[in-house]
């Protein structure tokens, strides 16, 4: 992922399959250098947390439009109001949580 921050900065979409698992710091480097995404697709966010998520909100803040990540277990409201105050032509969020096995 260093790999792709370095040297593909203008990348405007991302797709991270299931498979694969990066730290918090691997997708913070990639957002913060890559302003132009305007879709981002992550299958595997287990151990991603909001500073990764942030620096995507203030790096793509006019360009991003879409934004997919599954099993978001370290995601908090730090995240949405993050996306909401920097985003404004975010058109399509989900954030999906690991499932728990119980419901309310």
């Amino acid at each position: 992922l260093r790999c792709v921050a370095d040297h593909c900065t203008a990348l405007t979409r991302f797709v991270m399959p299931l498979w694969t698992r990066c730290t918090t710091n691997a997708y913070q480097r990639l957002f913060e250098r890559c302003s132009q995404l305007q879709h981002v697709h992550l299958d595997a966010c287990s151990d991603v947390h909001d500073a990764a998520f942030v620096a995507l909100a203030r790096s793509a803040a006019r360009h991003l439009t879409h934004l997919y990540a599954n099993e978001c277990r370290h995601v908090t409201e730090i995240t949405l109001h993050a996306l909401a105050a920097t985003c404004p032509n975010l058109t399509h969020l989900t954030l999906v949580a690991p499932s728990s096995g119980t419901t309310d």
